[in-house]
C-alpha cells in the first residue's frame, strides 16, 4: 500500500481484554462524545457494571475538550488526570506498542481495509493469548507510580 493509513481509538479493560474502533473521517468532540455515548459507555457498562466508571486518557484535544468533560461530567464517567507524554504510565501505550508488532508481522498492505483487518488479527490474538501478560502489567501499576515518583518525575525503564 502507498501511503494512506487508518485511526484508531482503543482502550484495554481491567481483565486485560483489547478493544478496538477503525475512525472514519475528521473526529471532533461532536464525533467522539457520540462515539462514547452510542458504543463505549454502552460497551463498559456491559461488561463492567454501570457504576464508577474511570476513564485514563491521554491529552488528545477531543479528550479534553469542554465538549468532551461536559459530556462525561453529565454521565458522571470519572477522567483521571493525567499527563502528556508518559507511555510508562499508560498500559495502552504499551497494548499498542504489543498490537502494532503483531499488525506489522506482515509487511505491505495492498489497501487500508487489509490493514484494518490486521489490526483487528492482533486484537484478537492479544485477547486469546496475552490477557494475563496484560493483566500483570495492570496489577504493577501502582509499584510503576511509586517508581515514577522516586524517579522526581522523570521516565523509568519498562
Amino acid at each position: 500500500m502507498k501511503g494512506g493509513g487508518i485511526m484508531v481509538w482503543g482502550m484495554t479493560l481491567p481483565d486485560g481484554t483489547q478493544w478496538v474502533k477503525r475512525l472514519i473521517g475528521k473526529v471532533n468532540s461532536a464525533v467522539h462524545c457520540a462515539m462514547l455515548r452510542d458504543e463505549i459507555i454502552p460497551y463498559l457498562n456491559d461488561h463492567l457494571g454501570e457504576s464508577n466508571l474511570v476513564l485514563q486518557r491521554d491529552n488528545c484535544r477531543v479528550h479534553t475538550s469542554k465538549e468532551t468533560k461536559k459530556f462525561l461530567i453529565d454521565r458522571k464517567v470519572e477522567e483521571l488526570e493525567w499527563p502528556s507524554y508518559s507511555p510508562d504510565l499508560n498500559i495502552q501505550e504499551n497494548c499498542w506498542a504489543m498490537q502494532s508488532v503483531l499488525v506489522y508481522e506482515r509487511l505491505g498492505f495492498a489497501n487500508v481495509d487489509q490493514l484494518w483487518k490486521s489490526v483487528q488479527n492482533a486484537v484478537a490474538k492479544l485477547n486469546r493469548e496475552k490477557k494475563k501478560q496484560i493483566v500483570g502489567m495492570i496489577n504493577k501499576f501502582g509499584s510503576r507510580l511509586l517508581q515514577v515518583i522516586d524517579n522526581h518525575g522523570e521516565a523509568i525503564p519498562y
